[in-house]
C-alpha cells in the first residue's frame, strides 16, 4: 500500500530531491524538511537547498535532528554546502531561525528583498 509520502515522493519530489520527517515518541509527525539538489552558483559542486523546514511548537531539539538529517542526506549526495532558508514571509519566527541557523555554524550567503505587487 502507498503510504503519503511514498505519494509525494512520486508526484512532487524529483531523483534530485527529498522529504525527511520527524516522528513524536507516539509515531505523529512533529516536523519535516523538504531538500534538493542545486547546482552551486558560487563554484563547482552541488548545494542541499531547503525548501520547507518546520517542527511543531515544544518539540525540543525537533530543528537540530532535522539539521542533522539534511547534512547526512548532502554529504551523501557529494553536496558542498548546505542552504537554509529563515523566510520573513512564510513564518513570525525568521529571528529565531536565524539565530538557530547561527548556532548551528552556518553564516549568512545574502539579503533578499521582496516587492508585494
Amino acid at each position: 500500500m502507498e503510504t503519503i509520502l511514498d505519494t509525494v515522493r512520486k508526484h512532487v519530489l524529483s531523483e534530485h530531491a527529498d522529504f525527511l520527517v520527524l516522528l513524536d515518541a507516539s509515531g505523529a509527525i512533529a516536523g519535516c524538511m523538504g531538500l534538493r539538489l542545486q547546482t552551486n552558483h558560487m563554484g563547482s559542486g552541488l548545494f542541499a537547498v531547503e525548501g520547507l523546514f518546520f517542527v511543531k511548537p515544544g518539540c525540543r531539539g525537533g530543528g537540530i535532528l532535522l539539521r542533522n538529517a539534511a547534512r547526512q542526506w548532502a554529504r551523501a549526495r557529494k553536496c558542498s554546502h548546505l542552504q537554509m532558508t529563515a523566510s520573513r514571509l512564510a513564518t513570525d519566527a525568521a529571528d529565531v531561525a536565524e539565530r538557530f541557523f547561527v548556532a548551528s555554524g552556518m553564516k549568512q550567503l545574502e539579503t533578499t528583498f521582496v516587492e508585494v505587487l
